[in-house]
This record gives structure tokens, sequence and C-alpha cells, in this order.
């Protein structure tokens, strides 16, 4: 096949050329979830500072596109995708009449970029792990939840124990307060919905002495922005509960091709014994179930206990090193290394925050959950 690579470093040119046509090839993307979508993948290539953005965009010869790729300079020779940090789940965009050569093409552009090129999250079932599964590293894992086919049959599937102590929790939350209100937000309440998912996520670290997402404007600016574009394009799930007009938790999910992915979430501490979190978490996945259809409650990264009291089963993010010559190879190297230190210390954080160890999880997810 004759094709034509094209080397973008504007990132408004980009978005201006492959928005739309990225956005069609992630929604017709089996598996992909709403953080391949441009909604979310825009609003990260327009905060790319000036000169830190390469694009790479392949034509047919009909110049019309056909797959592409959105990265950015992380230190010196290496190259991340646009999101690296604050996504979950990163891939290059392919249209699904592309040939099977296109990934093998781009790969290659995208390695002749600089010395070392690092997707540490790919999906799974992504393009890039699909094509290049023998080269690809074992990353974090995403606890996962397959879904009932009803919310009836999602309340019986329910951990027993928990499912009594949330029905509890629930009646006697109710007794305590005038009114308690399960929200979705939409355009009227969008900006107070994500000045309460910031303050109840902030709270959350800072009681562990740590920054939490939101340490500075820039990333607030970042939520709000984003966020914003995902309630236009259909994909957010921000669940609130509220007592008597107070919002006591938040949770930030995204709804896309039948995976309900759970971004991150807070609750009020004064609200703790009624276990707000977990209330609101199973009020987003009855929502993922009767209303948006999913088959899949995604957690994302991190290995957290919460995650597995719901039955929730690890599966692993991947992770592609494209290293070229000595020096590639040797910030691949340190990547690997980086890694490996960063993993340890999320884990020991997990083990003394949490009031006790994550119970043994099968290495493996089920079918169910992979279809």
């Amino acid at each position: 096949m004759t094709f034509r690579i094209e080397r973008i470093i504007n990132a408004a040119a980009f978005s201006t050329l492959i928005a739309e046509k990225w956005d069609l090839w992630a929604a017709e993307t089996p598996g992909a979830t709403a953080m391949q979508r441009w909604a979310w993948v825009g609003a990260n290539v327009d905060r790319v500072p000036r000169g830190m953005f390469i694009g790479l965009v392949l034509f047919d010869t009909h110049d019309e596109p056909f797959a592409a790729v959105a990265l950015k300079r992380s230190g010196p020779g290496v190259l991340v995708p646009v999101g690296d940090g604050v996504s979950d789940y990163l891939d290059i965009a392919v249209s699904p009449t592309a040939p099977p050569t296109t990934i093998d093409h781009l790969v290659d552009a995208i390695s002749e970029l600089a010395p070392a090129v690092h997707f540490r999250q790919c999906h799974p079932h992504g393009h890039l792990a699909m094509a290049f599964r023998g080269a690809l590293e074992p990353g974090e894992v995403c606890p996962i939840l397959a879904l009932a086919a009803t919310a009836d049959e999602q309340q019986l599937a329910i951990p027993k124990r928990l499912r009594q102590n949330l029905n509890y929790a629930e009646r006697a939350l109710r007794k305590q307060a005038s009114s308690v209100t399960y929200r979705i937000a939409d355009q009227h309440s969008l900006a107070g919905d994500i000045d309460a998912c910031i303050r109840l996520h902030q709270d959350r670290w800072r009681r562990r002495w740590m920054p939490g997402l939101f340490a500075g404007n820039a990333q607030k600016e970042w939520f709000t922005d984003i966020s914003k574009r995902l309630l236009d394009a259909g994909l957010l799930r921000l669940h609130t509960l509220s007592v008597d007009d107070k919002v006591i938790a938040a949770i930030y999910c995204m709804a896309s091709s039948g995976t309900t992915i759970y971004y991150l979430g807070g609750f009020d501490q004064e609200y703790h014994k009624w276990s707000p979190g977990m209330l609101t978490t199973r009020a987003a996945m009855m929502h993922a179930i009767s209303i948006d259809k999913s088959h899949t409650f995604d957690f994302l990264r991190g290995n957290e206990p919460y995650k597995y009291r719901w039955g929730a089963i690890d599966r692993p993010n991947l992770r592609l090193l494209l290293g070229r010559g000595l020096f590639g190879n040797a910030l691949c190297g340190i990547e690997r290394q980086r890694f490996a230190i960063e993993l340890s210390l999320k884990n020991r954080m997990h083990s003394l925050h949490a009031n006790k160890q994550a119970p043994s999880r099968p290495e493996s997810v089920s079918d169910k959950i992979d279809a």
C-alpha cells in the first residue's frame, strides 16, 4: 500500500485535522474507553506547552487520514503520548478500515522521532497491545468488575456482607437527614459538582499528607475544561450523594462502548460511618447497567483494597518502551527502574492507609470481562 506520513508540530493544526476522525475511530474500536475518545485526548492536546507537541498522521493514496498519534516531549530524548500521567489508558488512533500493516508503519515512524518513546499505559485490548503483544511489558493493574445484565442481578452479585452493610448504612443515613439525594451532573449542576469533587478528593489526600491530583490551579483548570468536554460529548458520569443539599460524596466516572471507568472520587469524613463513597459507587454501578448498558466497571490503576470488596479482578496494563541506539535503550532501562520504585511506593502507601490488606486476587480476568 502506498501512503504518506505527515509530521505536525502545531497542536491546534493537528486537532483541526484529526479531531472528528479520531473520535469516530475510537468510538468504533472494540474495548476503547472514554480516555481514547477525542473529548479526553483533545483537552490534553490543547494543554501541551508550545514546542513540546509532535503529531503523526498517516494518509492513504486518496490523501485521507487513516491513523494518528499525539505525542509530547518528556525530558531529554524521550517522547510520551499526550495525556501521560493523567490517563490510565493511552493508545494510537486507527481507522477500522486501515490495512493490517498500518500500526507497524506508524510505530516505525514514531521510533524515528526520538531516542526513546514510552507508552506506559497501553490498554490490553488496544491497537498497540494487539499488534506488539510479544514486545510489551506488564504495567500497573486495573481492577475491573464484570457487571450483571440487570441492576437487580447486580445487587445480588454484591458480596453478601457488603450488600448488607450498604443497605444498613443507607437506612441509617436517611434517618439522620431530611433528604438524601443521588444525582448525576448536568449542564446546570456541573460547576458546583466539579468543585465538590475536587474538595472531597483533595481532603482525602491531604489526610495522607500527599498533594493529590489538584495541587495547583493548572490542574483544576484542566479538570474543569476536560469535564465540560466530556459532558458535551455525552461521556461524563459525575455522581454525587447529597445530604440536606450538602454534597458528601462524589464519584467521577466516564462511560463509552460498554465500559464505565471510575477515575477518582472522595467523600466527607464527617459521614465516614455511613460509607458515602461506597454508596455512591453502588449508585454509579446501577446507572452503568440500567442506563449506559455497560458490561464492565473499571476501577482503573491501583490496587486499593476497597476495589476488591466489590469482587473486582486484576487486569494489568501493558507498557511499550521503544529505544533506539545505546542512549535510547539506556533511557528505557531508567524508565523500568523508575516504574519499579513508583510501584513499590504505591503499594506501601496502600498498605499503610488501608484498614486491611487487599484480599488475594486471581492473576487473570474472566472471559466475560474481556469480551
